[in-house]
């Protein structure tokens, strides 16, 4: 990733799983990405649902992050949060959703939020994994590509964006993708 302070020194950059102790910060993420400048990208929020979020957030994020069969990702640029990635078993495949990196931050780290749920899938016995996206959002749909997912046909073609697909995140050229990451 370019830094984005434009410094030459190396960034020290850290992904991790929340914790319930991240509430808080996982709903004021999830705040900025969909009334930020990328909020197209998360479907039609107004403003009565992010007051929603901001006065239920925190309790619904407590139980979000103590489900199982559901994880999220927290990227930390030099000690500053700078994104955020979800995931949950739905019990053929693992389906990702509510990728996130503040615009500052942008330059490879969402690719880097990306592998980490690939490989915490991985490490939780999944296989098939697939995802949603805005068919204008043209970055996770080549990052989705990169690391081997293919657009597939919807099942209900009334829905908006693609639907994409890996078979088996697994595969020993998914695996080598992962591990250049």
């Amino acid at each position: 990733m370019e830094n984005p302070l434009g410094k030459n020194e190396k960034l020290d950059i850290k992904l991790r799983l929340a914790t319930v102790s991240d509430a808080e910060l996982c709903r004021d993420l999830r705040v900025e990405a969909v009334s930020g400048s990328d909020h197209l990208n998360f479907g039609n929020t107004n403003q009565s649902s992010l007051e929603k979020i901001g006065k239920e957030g925190k309790r619904n994020w407590v139980e979000e992050l103590s489900q199982q069969g559901k994880f999220t990702v927290l990227l930390s640029v030099d000690g500053k949060i700078a994104g955020i990635g979800r995931a949950r078993d739905e019990s053929d495949s693992w389906y990702l959703y509510a990728g996130y990196v503040k615009p500052e931050f942008r330059g490879g780290s969402g690719k880097k939020v990306f592998a980490c749920r690939l490989r915490e899938i991985q490490k939780r016995g999944g296989t098939k994994v697939s995802m949603g996206v805005k068919d204008f959002n043209f970055t996770p749909i080549a990052v989705a590509e990169f690391f081997g997912f293919k657009k597939k046909d919807k099942e209900k073609p009334e829905e908006e964006g693609l639907f994409m697909e890996l078979e088996n995140v697994n595969d020993e050229s998914v695996q080598q993708k992962i591990s250049q990451i």
